[in-house]
């Protein structure tokens, strides 16, 4: 019996001694690898050690689990199979595996080894995820000035430290299966205290706001306290320059005047300029608009009587009502009186304004709202009269001609299309081609085809001094 033991177990030994098998019953790292090859054995050791640990890291509320191995925590998986591979091998083998077969092994664990570069990217990403930028001062306006409120520090990932412990002593890291995260705190740029009276100067004033009537010819000037302003301006941190939201408060002073005013109102000013306006002190300008509005027709009316009563030509109430009918209007039908901004296309030129009656056939200039010429006109016939309404210088000629009447007319302003392509306007005295002066012993009576006659003298004095944009009032 004792003889086939024997004969089965050298036969056994001869087998592993020979193969390329770790012998039977070896264990390494506490991972048994017997009967296994020498990659099977890395494997299953690798699996064990550097994958199937778990590192609990993080501080306070914030905590991951990872794999040791990404923290640069591993055993040589490669060297602890091969050294297993060699127990039972090369002098006294035969002892060292009957030691194995009676169970006598090296106790201990492994080798616990650091990699310092997988340990820094890991933590580098993870300080990416934790880290929490300073958040600045608040500047905010209340109670009549500029004041910094809150603020708050931030925090990096300790990294330097973190690997020092790891590097120190990472079998410890390893049993214990936690490693807890340090941090440095960034501390909050604080205001300066200059800042605020800077800002205390400059972003502490009202903001006028203009609004003109162009069709009365008013303007009145509002103080936009910085209790409307206040709620948009700020602090840029990064920029330290104070920031306006424009968009927002020319909202709250559009919203404001029209509420006050009961008209519709539009900024003329570009939004872009804004800013500096205030900043600057100077005024933002804003005008009236008028809406288009529905009528409904009476008994009586004409297209001319219609025209004269809103005071627009007739031609822009037929154009803004596709299909009417001009010589037969609808009593009770509705129409469309379109708006009388469409007779003022061009920025206004605020300080100017030129007002000409029809009944006494005088014509007014001021400027800065004070009357500094009145003239002696003569406006159109009847059968071909001058509408009444507001318009605006829109063309500078200096000889203009008229081929339906063969007249020349001299410093010839064009205010309005008395039908379309057909501009009339204010001019001197005209001329026929055989050089006869017409008109000049009719001024101050109806005597044109609908423009407004001045003599040569007055009507160079006015082209000189009226530029494009400047309102025209005509009073029937």
């Amino acid at each position: 019996m004792a003889l086939i033991f024997w004969c089965v177990f050298f036969f056994v030994w001869g087998y592993f001694h020979v193969s390329q098998r770790i012998l039977p019953g070896v264990t390494a790292a506490g991972v048994q690898v017997g009967g296994m090859t020498i990659s099977e054995a890395e494997a299953a050791i690798h699996e064990q050690w550097n994958m199937g640990h778990q590192v609990l890291i993080g501080s306070e509320d914030q905590w991951w689990r990872t794999p040791s191995l990404s923290l640069g925590i591993y055993v040589d998986s490669v060297k602890i199979a091969r050294d297993a591979f060699e127990m039972g091998r090369g002098s006294g083998a035969l002892a060292e595996w009957i030691t194995i077969l009676l169970g006598g092994q090296p106790s201990g664990g492994p080798e616990i080894l650091f990699n310092e570069e997988m340990a820094r990217n890991t933590l580098t990403q993870i300080s990416q995820l934790v880290y929490a930028a300073p958040q600045p001062n608040e500047i905010v306006y209340e109670n009549g000035q500029w004041v910094a409120k809150g603020g708050l520090n931030g925090k990096a990932l300790d990294v330097e430290r973190a690997v020092l412990i790891l590097r120190s002593d990472p079998g410890r890291v390893l049993s214990q299966g936690q490693l807890e995260l340090t941090y440095v705190p960034i501390a909050v740029e604080t205001v300066n205290s200059e800042i605020l009276q800077v800002l205390n100067q400059i972003g502490n004033r009202p903001l006028t706001a203009s609004l003109y009537d162009p069709f009365s010819g008013d303007i009145r000037d509002y103080e936009i306290g910085m209790d409307r302003i206040g709620p948009y301006l700020g602090w840029d941190a990064q920029t330290q320059s104070m920031t306006l939201n424009t968009t927002g408060l020319i909202a709250e002073v559009t919203t404001m005047l029209e509420t006050s005013q009961g008209v519709k109102v539009r900024m003329d000013d570009d939004l872009s300029a804004v800013e500096e306006a205030w900043k600057s002190g100077r005024s933002l300008e804003f005008s009236v608009v008028d809406l288009p509005r529905p009528y409904q027709v009476e008994s009586g009316d004409t297209l001319l009587k219609i025209s004269q009563k809103f005071r627009l030509p007739y031609w822009y109430i037929l154009q803004a009502n596709p299909g009417i009918q001009p010589n037969s209007l609808i009593v009770g039908a509705e129409i469309t009186i379109p708006s009388r901004n469409e007779m003022l296309p061009l920025p206004y030129v605020r300080n100017k304004r030129i007002v000409i009656s029809i009944p006494e056939q005088r014509m007014r200039v001021y400027e800065n709202g004070e009357q500094v010429h009145e003239f002696i006109v003569s406006t159109g016939i009847a059968t071909s009269p001058t509408f009444p309404g507001v318009y605006q210088v829109r063309t500078h000629e200096l000889s203009a001609y008229a081929s339906n009447w063969d007249l020349t007319m001299p410093h010839f302003l064009g205010i309005y299309e008395a039908w379309p392509g057909f501009m009339n306007g204010i001019h001197g005295l005209p001329t026929l081609s055989n050089g006869r002066i017409l008109w000049g012993n009719v001024l101050g009576g109806p005597a044109s085809y609908g423009c407004i006659i001045l003599s040569l003298e007055n009507a160079e004095l006015l082209y000189q001094w009226a530029e494009d944009g400047v309102v025209v009032e005509i009073i029937g």
